[in-house]
């Protein structure tokens, strides 16, 4: 991985570098390179950085498969958790011209396990996107209860049946 992540950053660096040699000699054409090459940079940033994400989520869910996951729960601030898995999946969503909306409050925290929540999130977020039509809409948002959180992924896709709905929790059913 540290391999693959130098050869993303030495591409982006020789980019800026190509994109700074034109700046300085002034020429408008050549700003617009300067331009690209910051944003091609900014690009590698960002994916470098969910590309690890999604590493380490992989890693949490192979624990999980082989029995080797740990609870821990402590207060974790749930609007950074869904931010973070709105950033993860924006261009999916921007693929499908969906808008992806998090209506939670900045200081909202739940005690829980976060690399559990984290999860959960991104998979709902995930099938959202994977069944809202295109143009449409994905909205998060949380209620506060007396005892819990309840936490919504609403979207604008065709739902699903009743006969799917009995089917969803249960393990002795295959359902896509």
């Amino acid at each position: 991985m540290q391999l693959a992540r130098s050869r993303v950053f030495n591409a982006c660096i020789i980019d800026v570098i190509k994109g700074t040699d034109y700046f300085s000699r002034g020429s408008s054409a050549r700003s617009e390179v300067l331009i690209k090459s910051w944003n091609k940079l900014a690009a590698c940033s960002t994916n470098t950085s969910e590309m690890e994400t999604l590493l380490e989520n992989l890693l949490y869910w192979a624990r999980a498969q082989t029995g080797r996951l740990e609870h821990n729960p402590e207060d974790t601030n749930l609007s950074e958790i869904v931010n973070q898995n709105i950033s993860l999946l924006k261009m999916n969503a921007e693929n499908k011209k969906i808008e992806l909306l998090s209506e939670i409050n900045e200081n909202t925290t739940v005690f829980a396990d976060s690399n559990m929540i984290i999860t959960i999130i991104r998979n709902l977020i995930s099938n959202a996107i994977k069944f809202t039509p295109e143009g449409g809409k994905i909205i998060v948002s949380a209620k506060t209860s007396v005892d819990f959180l309840e936490i919504a992924v609403a979207d604008t896709g065709i739902g699903m049946s009743e006969d799917d709905l009995t089917k969803l929790f249960r393990i002795d059913v295959h359902h896509t």
